[in-house]
């Protein structure tokens, strides 16, 4: 009866329990990476321990998946890929392929400006690092607040809502403190953004009337040279 319920464990339909823990396993491919840690005993070197991520397993390797990709996008050049037939003859230049880099975009929210964030972006910036950073209205908000008062390190264990503001008028976000003074700036900075928007609302609208009245300008020379030539 028994025998009757066990097949032969190379076609892989084996209904004894035990094989299913004890079958032999098949070997790994040549090239996969073994889950380790960083040897500190080999020194401590900043590249070290950050490349040592990618193969830690978890949290760890999505990091250092992050990293790679980030390093990917920084080594890239427009050299890397084939040129086509149907490019621009700049784009077949060789040295003008060796200069193209891939156009690097920054996203973040508000919370990574009142957390220490804030000078990590500022330094990508500061050094080029990043072309374009796409931001809530909240994220430029708490740029410009900081300018005027930080925000504090707390604790999830202390004091809470209106206990803290009381005590030292602070209110919190998450284990962050923010001073109560801070709603004051808050007011100060969205009046400036105000301003910023207004300008840059009328300068838009400027530009515009300027390419508009341009194009205008254009379009009636055109018709009278072809009025004087018809005549």
């Amino acid at each position: 009866m028994a025998d009757s319920t066990k097949t032969d464990l190379a076609d892989g339909n084996s209904t004894d329990p035990t094989s299913w823990v004890l079958g032999e396993s098949e070997e790994m491919p040549a090239n996969t990476p073994t889950c380790m840690g960083y040897d500190f005993n080999l020194g401590v070197t900043f590249e070290g321990v950050m490349n040592s991520h990618a193969n830690m397993g978890f949290q760890a390797t999505n990091l250092g998946l992050a990293i790679n990709e980030i390093n990917r996008m920084r080594r890239w050049r427009l050299s890397d890929v084939e040129v086509k037939e149907t490019d621009d003859e700049e784009l077949k230049d060789p040295e003008f392929r060796k200069k193209g880099r891939a156009s690097i975009f920054l996203s973040y929210t508000s919370n990574q400006i009142s957390g220490g964030q804030r000078e990590i972006i500022k330094f990508l910036v500061q050094h080029k690092l990043v072309d374009v950073i796409v931001s809530t209205a909240g994220g430029i908000e708490e740029d410009f607040i900081k300018c005027f008062r930080p925000t504090y390190m707390g604790s999830f264990h202390g004091p809470k809502g209106g206990e803290l503001r009381k005590k030292v008028s602070l209110s919190e976000a998450n284990e962050v403190k923010v001073c109560s003074e801070r709603a004051t700036r808050r007011r100060k900075a969205t009046r400036v953004l105000r301003i910023v928007a207004s300008l840059l609302f009328h300068s838009s609208l400027r530009s515009l009337f300027r390419s508009s009245l341009g194009r205008s300008a254009s379009e009636a020379n055109e018709r009278a040279n072809e009025r004087s030539e018809g005549e």
